[in-house]
């Protein structure tokens, strides 16, 4: 986990724009700018740490889309998470299959031969 998720470095950020209200100047600038290089790049523990720690607070901020594409993009990575772990269990299913059918056939040809010597 990077150092600005753990030592929650973004509060202040998040706090500061909050307070400035929908003025137009350099803080502003300089977050929303911030917000939307994290999407753009997909970097995806700030993605999350974003929006999971302060998805309700920034979702107040309509005057732009920023954190809309922001949750849009996080939503987005949940998908791709749950598809890539869906793809994964079907993978390892059918590696398990394959080495159960063969104990499996070696059971059944085993009960074949003790019918065969009744």
């Amino acid at each position: 986990m990077c150092a600005q998720v753990r030592n929650n470095l973004f509060e202040p950020v998040v706090a500061t724009f909050l307070a400035n209200g929908e003025r137009y100047n350099l803080l502003n600038s300089a977050v929303l700018e911030m917000v939307e290089f994290i999407r753009k790049e997909n970097i995806k523990p700030l993605i999350s740490h974003l929006v999971e720690q302060f998805g309700p607070r920034l979702s107040v901020c309509t005057y732009v889309d920023t954190f809309r594409n922001l949750k849009l993009k996080y939503e987005q990575n949940q998908v791709r998470l749950l598809a890539g772990c869906y793809i994964y269990v079907r993978a390892l299913s059918y590696c398990l299959e394959d080495l159960i059918q063969p104990q499996q056939k070696q059971q059944q040809q085993y009960c074949d031969c003790s019918r065969l010597s009744s």
